[in-house]
């Protein structure tokens, strides 16, 4: 584990050393995010002791694994054997590192009294261990935390939840296993995104392309990632995993309605909700967004790049893959900048929400979404539009995964001054921007008030903050 560079949780490893001793701390994310590593990390050159929950192993099987453990770490005689879980926590309460449970929220599966077990010592013990507790299934960690009826409600000290890395880390990642052509390292993260256990694979299978990360990882009859999201699924939903799979694959084919998505499944609209939500809350792949203007109707998005990737190229073809997997790879090649263009959008959306946290847009946006309207022409959509409620204003923003000339950019700001005309909300003041895999002249567009971004930015994004409030309410030209 410690083989692998570690890339950028420095904010992350400052919060978690400035918690006040003893602490209780959660800290959770989707699987594969960088939870364990992020916490080995911190517990480096500290006194520590580490229990996995596995849900496959009984109550049982699990306390005599702990108390084995637990008596190498504290030296404890072998005549000690604890016959409970009470009596396992008297003694590790004793212990004076730092406790770490990975993947807590199984004890509700393994044994629902653990959690109880916790919260008494912790409230009545005065010596106590820091304890650092993590969790994959979002939804199941927080309601243990949060849940009025939960025995751990109120108890933590320290909450932290851990996202993706952003594109800047995995640039720099990339660039360390000698991928170093800014468009291939672009490329690779619309298909893996910012979830450090893909890039620590290609860096064990010695990947140096896309393509090759494609056919190791993925495609390869033994790769790795080969069953990534079914396996996951199937360790959160169990019986009910080919649900929750139909329901991810309509969305990844752009089936974002309700009514799109219940069509392709074969359930009733109403039914759909429980699913939704717990792929939203549990997992954190899908987001309902509501459009701009709206008060319902909301759109289903998958949120995480590989969870895309992998619906729409393995799951639809997991028949042909399993007696042909080249096939299969080789329609991927040849479809993959189709997929781009649909994954940019993604991009463009997360570069527009980090312009907004760093303060570098016009206006601070109260809400980024997709747009979808109607006009004399037929409907239209937006990729992106961001709007402050308070201020009326609106900027609005497409997304393209090509090289535009300056006179192709403003084509494409024109046609995006005929659709925001269309658009229900009437904002006072009007922004427009294009982000794109490179823009020619980019510094012209900008001194003309229009903020163009394209991949060459990404390192360091522009500031925008006082950019030519021109209104734009007519062609520019």
């Amino acid at each position: 584990m410690y083989g692998i560079k570690f890339y950028n949780r420095r904010n992350e490893l400052k919060f978690l050393s400035n918690a006040s001793k003893p602490f209780l701390a959660i800290i959770y994310g989707r699987r594969r995010v960088g939870k364990t590593r992020l916490v080995l990390e911190f517990c480096r050159g500290r006194k520590f002791i580490y229990f996995f929950v596995n849900p496959e192993k009984n109550s049982k099987l699990l306390l005599e694994e702990y108390s084995e453990q637990l008596k190498r770490c504290m030296d404890l005689p072998s005549y000690i054997r604890p016959e409970s879980w009470k009596e396992f926590f008297k003694l590790l309460f004793d212990y004076d590192g730092i406790v770490v449970f990975d993947e807590f929220q199984w004890f509700t599966r393994v044994d629902a009294s653990v959690p109880f077990e916790l919260q008494r010592f912790w409230d009545i013990t005065e010596k106590k261990p820091s304890i650092i507790i993590c969790g994959s299934i979002i939804g199941l960690i927080k309601s243990l935390f949060e849940g009025y009826q939960s025995p751990l409600h109120g108890r933590a000290d320290v909450r932290l939840e851990l996202k993706p890395l952003e594109i800047t880390a995995i640039l720099e990642w990339l660039k360390d296993l000698n991928i170093s052509r800014l468009e291939e390292q672009v490329k690779v993260y619309l298909v893996f995104g910012g979830i450090p256990f893909y890039y620590t694979l290609m860096q064990k299978y010695s990947v140096r392309s896309l393509e090759e990360a494609l056919r190791k990882l993925v495609f390869e009859e033994h790769a790795p990632l080969r069953n990534e999201l079914g396996n996951i699924l199937r360790e959160a939903f169990g019986k009910d995993y080919h649900t929750y799979a139909s329901i991810l694959s309509a969305i990844a084919e752009g089936n974002c309605r309700l009514s799109e998505i219940a069509n392709v499944v074969g359930l009733k609209p109403t039914s759909l909700s429980p699913y939704l939500k717990d792929l939203a809350e549990l997992l954190d792949i899908v987001e309902p967004e509501l459009p701009a203007g709206r008060k319902k109707g909301a759109l289903y998005v998958i949120n995480d790049f590989f969870t895309r990737f992998w619906f729409k190229y393995i799951y639809k073809n997991r028949g042909l893959l399993e007696y042909n997997w080249k096939r299969v790879y080789e329609k991927c090649l040849q479809t993959l900048n189709t997929y781009f263009g649909e994954a940019f959008e993604l991009l463009a959306r997360e570069i527009v929400k980090k312009l907004a946290r760093e303060n570098k847009l016009p206006f601070t946006p109260t809400l980024i979404s997709k747009y979808y309207g109607k006009s004399p022409q037929g409907t239209f959509d937006i990729d992106i539009l961001a709007y402050n409620v308070k201020k009326k204003t609106t900027l609005f923003i497409e997304a393209k995964w090509s090289e535009i000339d300056y006179n192709r950019a403003l084509e494409t700001i024109n046609t995006l001054i005929e659709k925001s005309v269309y658009v229900k909300i009437k904002p006072v003041k009007k922004y427009y921007g294009l982000i794109a895999k490179r823009i020619l002249n980019k510094e012209e567009l900008r001194r003309k008030g229009i903020i163009a971004i394209d991949i060459n930015d990404l390192k360091n994004l522009p500031n925008f903050r006082k950019i030519n409030d021109n209104p734009f309410n007519r062609h520019l030209f």
